[in-house]
C-alpha cells in the first residue's frame, strides 16, 4: 500500500499546483516531472501486477507447485531489481523538476 500512497500523493501534490495535466503531457518546463510521474506510475503497476502476484505465490500465500514457486521468485526478483534501477531516474526527474536540470 505504500506505494500507492507515495504514487497517490505525486499526483495530489501535482494536481493541487494545477501542474498535472501538463506534467501528465510532458508539456515544456513541466516534462522532467512528467517523466518522474510516468516512472512512478510504472513502478506502482510492477507492483501491484507483477511482483505481489508472483510473490504470493513464493510466499504460500497462494498455492503452487515447487516448479511454480521457482519460476515466480525469479520473477519476483527482476520485478524488485527493475524498480530498483527505475528509482535512481525517477529521483532525477524530481530533482530536475525543481532544480532546473534538464533547462535548455
Amino acid at each position: 500500500w505504500a506505494s500507492v500512497v507515495a504514487w497517490s500523493a505525486g499526483l495530489l501534490m501535482l494536481w493541487q499546483r494545477g501542474w498535472l495535466p501538463g506534467a501528465l503531457m510532458l508539456d515544456g518546463a513541466l516534462a522532467p516531472i512528467g517523466l518522474g510521474t510516468w516512472i512512478g506510475t510504472f513502478m506502482m503497476l510492477n507492483v501491484w501486477f507483477v511482483l505481489w502476484p508472483h510473490q504470493q505465490k513464493v510466499l504460500g500465500l497462494v498455492p503452487a507447485s515447487v516448479d511454480e514457486r521457482l519460476r515466480c521468485s525469479r520473477i519476483t526478483h527482476l520485478s524488485s531489481r527493475t524498480n530498483t534501477m527505475l528509482s535512481i531516474p525517477l529521483l532525477f526527474f524530481m530533482a530536475a523538476s525543481s532544480h532546473g536540470g534538464l533547462a535548455g
